[in-house]
């Protein structure tokens, strides 16, 4: 998923821009959230959100939706949805505000949000899981991937797994993704 998410996101506003001058190219007519996306300030495509935000965000979007249709609530809550490559299974949404872009695995397979890494986050989404998630169990952080940092068993009866991981160094600015990915 972070190859994926990394791919999806493109790190950049110029990448969000590439929808916008593909279509003025080709002749075709960009839609309004090409727009969006052509104007967001780079530092909100994947900002610097508080731990609060950044795990209430994740409750909301991944594991509170209860109604199958999360891309309408996160269209009402001004998300707009990254173009994505055709062979993409993830599909990322930005909001030009410091909330966490939100990364959806095709078919409801998996949920994050992604922040750069900032102070409290880990003790946050640490918190988090032991209130939602009291019977959670650890497991190895490489399950999900080479940058994961953290990972739990999810004890339900789908064989879901909760995961952190740290995409960077501590040296330079560094991303945080926590997701869900979901059993059968």
């Amino acid at each position: 998923m972070r190859q994926q998410a990394a791919t999806a996101h493109g790190g950049t506003a110029t990448a969000l821009l590439a929808p916008v001058m593909l279509a003025a190219c080709v002749g075709g007519t960009p839609s309004p959230e090409a727009y969006e996306l052509a104007n967001i300030y780079a530092d909100n495509v994947v900002p610097k959100s508080t731990p609060a935000r950044f795990t209430r965000a994740f409750e909301r979007y991944c594991l509170d939706d209860t109604t199958g249709e999360i891309d309408a609530r996160l269209r009402a809550d001004n998300y707009v949805p990254v173009p994505r490559r055709d062979d993409a299974r993830v599909q990322s949404w930005v909001v030009d505000d410091r909330r966490p872009a939100v990364m959806l695995l095709d078919g409801g397979a998996g949920c994050s949000v992604a922040a750069e890494a900032r102070t409290g986050q880990a003790a946050g989404v640490r918190a988090l899981v032991a209130r939602r998630f009291p019977g959670a169990t650890p497991i190895d952080p490489a399950t999900v991937g080479a940058d994961g940092e953290q990972a739990w068993a999810v004890p339900d009866k789908t064989g879901s797994i909760l995961f952190n991981q740290r995409i960077g160094t501590p040296h330079t600015p560094s991303r945080l993704i926590l997701g869900i990915l979901r059993g059968n």
